[in-house]
């Protein structure tokens, strides 16, 4: 196992627990990880991190299995090549879960070599690219976020203004005739570096404007002295990071547990 793909679990790793800065997320900490809302709350769900001794794998998520029912832990699940033991994933199928994983359009993790960062030739010059710092700004930013990545009201300014405060994470708004329309955000971790939340509006899609306004959040890392760049995507838009200068380096697998099992 490259040092790269360790890189990228690690960074999901940072993302995910980003989420729990906020008021209304929990984080269950341990082999087993994940975040999820509090009760009467809304927001992520997700088993991110699971690494268990050989010998107690089986137990562990047998032992899981009323609270998945009774909806106390996320049911879905995503493994990493760092997820374990070997033959988790079996385990998992046992227990009630389906493999959900798309293998003809995976989720990819990837990282960026910042010396390897691509010269473009053209950046959409239309585009207004702001360091979100005020709470109207942020507000616009979970709004996209929301609807172009998330197609769901995941966010709210209320709970995640929090973001703001955080010294690691550039939050970046881009904007075109004075409308808001896409957003990136960056989570730095020494010499490392995730991209994260990189979304558009779906009327302002296919003109280069995620890809300027994530070159520009790039740029201000390299120039702080990042290494490396990493981020997990989804297939339809890997092929705009491979522009970028990120290569692929694993596929997640992906897993749910029915609520009715």
């Amino acid at each position: 196992m490259s040092n790269l793909t360790e890189m990228i679990v690690k960074g999901s790793e940072i993302y995910f627990r980003a989420f729990a800065l906020a008021s209304n997320i929990h984080l269950n900490e341990g082999d087993i990880e994940w975040i999820i809302p509090k009760q009467g709350e809304k927001g992520p769900a997700i088993v991110y991190k699971v690494q268990l001794p050989d010998d107690t794998a089986e137990k562990a998520i047998s032992a899981l299995v009323p609270d998945l029912k009774a909806g106390k832990v996320p049911d879905f699940w995503v493994l990493s090549p760092l997820s374990g033991p070997d033959g988790l994933a079996d385990i998992l199928v046992r227990n009630g879960f389906k493999d959900i994983t798309d293998n003809d359009e995976p989720q990819y993790g990837m990282a960026l070599d910042m010396n390897e960062l691509c010269n473009p030739a053209r950046l959409n010059d239309k585009v207004e690219i702001r360091k979100v710092k005020t709470l109207s700004d942020f507000a616009a930013w979970v709004n996209i976020a929301n609807t172009a990545l998330h197609r769901c009201e995941l966010l709210s300014a209320e709970h995640f203004a929090i973001w703001l405060e955080q010294k690691e994470m550039d939050i970046y708004l881009g904007i075109i005739d004075g409308v808001p329309v896409s957003t990136a955000a960056t989570i730095s971790s020494r010499k490392t570096a995730s991209l994260e939340f990189v979304s558009t509006l779906e009327g302002y899609r296919n003109q280069g404007i995620a890809f300027t306004v994530c070159f520009r959040a790039l740029k201000a890392l390299q120039a702080r002295g990042t290494e490396y760049v990493t981020l997990r995507c989804e297939f339809e838009v890997y092929k705009l990071y491979e522009k970028m200068g990120f290569k692929p380096y694993y596929e997640q697998r992906l897993f749910s547990f029915p609520r009715g099992n």
